[in-house]
């Protein structure tokens, strides 16, 4: 009788726990490379620095906490040092941009990139993005 207790309670976890997670928002994280995939031999050395080394999928799993709060995918849409973006680089963050944000179940989308393009996204994104309500600096 205390397995089925036990079956039961682990049933009824499992199952409250999967009705939050589809209650979490779904974010789309649409990587370019840039400062924030950087790497180098250790935090303190810029001899050897490489910008958009890391894939968005590590970065994710660096922050396992983040599903606490969002069913996030990522996607990586190039790896390259910010100071490389180019508007064919633009476009086709944008239209990925449109075609995600035509999707109800997406709550919203994170491009990351590198602080050589902290003005430009922004500046680019209005023009591109017809589905978006405003671009969301922060």
């Amino acid at each position: 009788m205390n397995f089925k207790k036990t079956l039961l309670a682990v049933a009824l976890t499992l199952s409250a726990g999967f009705a939050m997670a589809a209650d979490l928002p779904q974010v789309a994280i649409l990587a370019t490379g840039g400062t924030i995939a950087g790497t180098a031999a250790s935090a303190t050395q810029t001899t050897g620095y490489k910008a958009g080394d890391l894939a968005i999928q590590t970065l994710i799993d660096a922050v396992p906490q983040i599903k606490d709060y969002a069913t996030v995918t990522g996607e990586q849409i190039v790896k390259i040092s910010s100071n490389n973006l180019t508007d064919q680089v633009l476009l086709t963050l944008a239209r990925r941009c449109n075609e995600l944000l035509a999707d109800p179940k997406v709550s919203g989308i994170v491009i990351t990139h590198g602080t050589d393009t902290l003005e430009r996204i922004p500046r680019a994104f209005p023009i591109h993005v017809a589905h978006m309500g405003g671009v969301k600096r922060g």
